[in-house]
């Protein structure tokens, strides 16, 4: 299964656009859900953040900024946070070959929808709809990335420590043969990552530890609950994430915790809403 490989081959990928050391806010849980429309190739991305928290003296502000409509995202946890505009930025200082393309993609990304609430014991929970055209391009430029990245940072040895000398070779090979990681197949989202019995082995002790509530790998147990089907052959593992009946696939992460955090109070004003809005509220109750 190697999560823990794929997310440092994606961390590098990202570290070629934008250095980050840690997310700009955090959260207690979040709720991530993808509509794919095969059709247009567009994906709705709805990131919904509960119990918001300070992470550093600027959280506040850039809560406020992102409630607002701010293009900003964080998924799961640090790397997986991104400054759209700032990555524009980047992009169109850079010389790096695929840098016009993944400029022309960020560039389509829109913030349909954003906002926050406060719930019953004061808890503030953010709720952002973005819309993503030419999705399929996007995880292109993203396999192709985490590919080249991994090459030159010498993943595969990271791999090979971690999972194994096995894996480690696979993965080796994945990358030099310029495979797909992720894409988007009849509405669920597929990641195929390169498998050997020796990682097969560690990937499940490294489950089995977690669900005894012991150290482990935490992205391991709630990938495990949203996967809808999952293969071993050929030296490839197949992780399917499928759609519920409205067509969402969900995702429920939750971060590890930051080493500074206090929960977020915004400025004085207008009292928040106490529930989200209709659209959100029915997302959220149509994962249960």
């Amino acid at each position: 299964m190697q999560i823990q490989g794929f997310r440092l081959a994606a961390c590098t990928a990202l570290l070629a656009l934008v250095s980050s050391a840690c997310t700009s806010y955090g959260f207690a849980r979040q709720d991530i859900g993808l509509r794919h429309d095969a059709e247009s190739d567009a994906v709705e991305l709805m990131v919904v953040s509960h119990d918001l928290l300070e992470t550093s003296a600027s959280s506040a502000a850039t809560l406020a900024e992102v409630a607002a409509g701010k293009r900003l995202v964080i998924l799961v946890d640090w790397p997986f946070e991104f400054p759209l505009d700032q990555m524009e930025d980047s992009l169109r200082d850079s010389a790096d070959p695929l840098a016009p393309r993944a400029l022309a993609f960020l560039q389509g990304i829109a913030v349909e929808e954003a906002g926050v609430w406060a719930g019953p014991e004061g808890e503030r929970s953010l709720y952002q709809r973005l819309s993503i055209p030419h999705a399929s391009q996007g995880l292109a430029l993203i396999n192709e990335w985490i590919n080249r990245t991994s090459l030159e940072q010498e993943t595969g040895e990271s791999i090979a420590r971690k999972w194994g000398p096995r894996t480690g070779e696979l993965f080796e090979a994945h990358v030099r043969a310029g495979r797909s990681w992720l894409a988007l197949e009849q509405g669920a989202l597929v990641l195929r990552a390169p498998l050997g019995p020796d990682g097969a082995a560690r990937a499940l002790e490294e489950l089995l530890r977690e669900v005894k509530g012991e150290e482990g790998d935490a992205s391991l147990l709630w990938l495990a609950e949203a996967l809808t089907a999952f293969s071993v052959a050929d030296g490839v593992a197949t992780l399917t994430f499928g759609p519920g009946e409205d067509g969402w696939i969900r995702l429920r992460p939750v971060p590890t915790p930051a080493a500074v955090e206090k929960r977020w109070a915004p400025a004085q004003g207008a009292p928040l809403p106490a529930e989200p809005p209709p659209g959100i509220a029915r997302f959220l109750a149509g994962g249960h």
